[in-house]
C-alpha cells in the first residue's frame, strides 16, 4: 500500500484558507494525500472549516501537536512565527512556513538553527516564485532572451490600514517589499550583494514603516523595489531592463510583455495561467515525498532577512526630509 502524506494547517485566517482550499483541491487529484488536521485559536473557525473539510479541528496547540502529520503549513500573523514553528520542527514535521519566515532575523536564526538540528526541512512561502509568468521570465533571461540584463524594478504598493500594519509587527519592506528582492535574486540567478532600504511612516501612532524604496546590488545589475501600504490602488509590476528588450511583468494578472525595438508595440508572451498558490503547495508536498529540495528554504530565507534589516536607511518619520 503507498505511503499517504498527512498534512495540517496552522492558523486559518485568510492565507490559511487558501491554503486549505487548494490542499483539499490537491486531495482530490492525488491519491497519496491528506488533510487531517487544522488549529486556530478561534472556535468558531476551528468549528467552521473542520466540517468544511472533514478534518480534526483543534484551539489546543498541544492536542494539535499529538498528530501523526507528514507536514504542516503555519499561516499565523509573522510575530508568531517562531513560536509556532520550533514546536512543531522539535515534533519532526516538515514546514511550508507564510514568508516572512519571522519578523526579525534572530528569529528567523533560530527557526533555521532548529531546523537542521532535528533534520527538518523548511520550505518558506515566497509565493511569487511559482507565479507562471516569473517562472517564464526566468526561463527567457536564461536563454538570453533580452541581452544582458542592466537593471530590474518593481512596484508592489497599495492600500492596507493601519490596524493591518500592526496586526503584521513588521513594516512595509519585511511584507511587501520583501516579495521583489527574493524576486530579484530568484529570476537572475544571483545573490544581492549590497543594498540600502530608505523607509518611513505616514501614519501615527509610528511604529512600522509603510512606505519604503530599496536599492539592491546584484553584481553588475541594478534593482529597486518600491512598496508601501498607502497608494489608493493595488500594483504588483516587475520590470526589466536588457541590452536587446525589456519585460514588463503584472503579478496580479500573470501577464508578460515584451518590447525590442524603438516605436514596436510591446507584444504578449505567451503564459500557462495557474494559480501560484497551487504551484508552491504541490512544490511543498513533493518536498515531503523526497522528490524535491525547497526552492527556498529557512537559510535562504534568514539570509534575505538579515540583509533587510541590517541595512535600513534611518526611517523618516512623516515624509520629512530625507537628508
Amino acid at each position: 500500500m503507498s505511503k499517504v502524506y498527512k498534512v495540517g494547517v496552522v492558523g486559518v485566517g485568510n492565507m490559511g484558507k487558501n491554503h486549505l482550499r487548494v490542499l483539499k483541491q490537491l486531495e482530490k487529484e492525488y491519491k497519496d494525500v491528506l488533510v487531517t488536521a487544522i488549529h486556530d485559536v478561534r472556535e468558531e473557525v476551528v468549528n467552521k472549516y473542520s466540517n468544511m473539510y472533514g478534518c480534526k479541528g483543534y484551539t489546543n496547540f498541544t492536542g494539535f501537536l499529538e498528530e501523526d502529520l507528514d507536514g504542516v503549513v503555519v499561516s499565523v500573523p509573522t510575530h508568531l512565527h517562531k513560536k509556532v514553528s520550533i514546536p512543531l520542527i522539535e515534533r519532526g514535521f516538515n514546514l511550508l512556513v507564510e514568508k516572512p519566515l519571522a519578523s526579525n532575523k534572530l528569529d528567523a536564526k533560530e527557526i533555521y538553527e532548529k531546523a537542521r538540528e532535528n533534520n527538518v526541512k523548511i520550505l518558506v512561502g515566497h509565493i511569487e516564485r511559482f507565479n507562471p509568468a516569473v517562472i517564464k521570465m526566468k526561463e527567457l533571461i536564461k536563454d538570453g532572451d533580452i541581452g544582458m540584463i542592466l537593471t530590474i524594478s518593481a512596484r508592489r504598493v497599495g492600500p492596507g490600514g493601519l490596524s493591518s500594519n500592526f496586526k503584521k509587527m513588521v513594516g512595509v519592506t519585511m511584507d511587501l517589499a520583501i516579495h521583489d528582492l527574493d524576486i530579484f535574486r530568484y529570476v537572475l540567478d544571483r545573490e544581492i550583494d549590497k543594498i540600502k532600504i530608505f523607509s518611513g511612516s505616514m501614519t501615527e501612532p509610528f511604529k512600522y514603516e509603510d512606505f519604503s524604496f530599496s536599492i539592491a546590488f546584484l553584481g553588475k545589475v541594478l534593482g529597486l523595489a518600491e512598496a508601501n501600504w498607502l497608494s489608493p490602488y493595488k500594483l504588483r509590476k516587475l520590470y526589466v531592463t536588457g541590452t536587446e528588450g525589456v519585460y514588463e511583468l503584472d503579478y496580479i494578472s500573470q501577464t508578460l510583455m515584451r518590447s525590442r525595438e524603438m516605436g514596436e508595440e510591446p507584444r504578449k508572451v505567451y503564459i500557462d495561467k495557474v494559480e501560484p498558490l497551487y504551484n508552491e503547495l504541490k512544490h511543498f508536498l513533493n518536498v515531503l515525498r523526497g522528490l524535491e529540495e525547497p526552492l527556498i528554504d529557512a537559510k535562504d530565507a534568514y539570509t534575505l532577512i538579515s540583509l533587510i534589516e541590517e541595512n535600513k536607511a534611518n526611517v523618516i518619520k512623516n515624509n520629512l526630509d530625507l537628508g
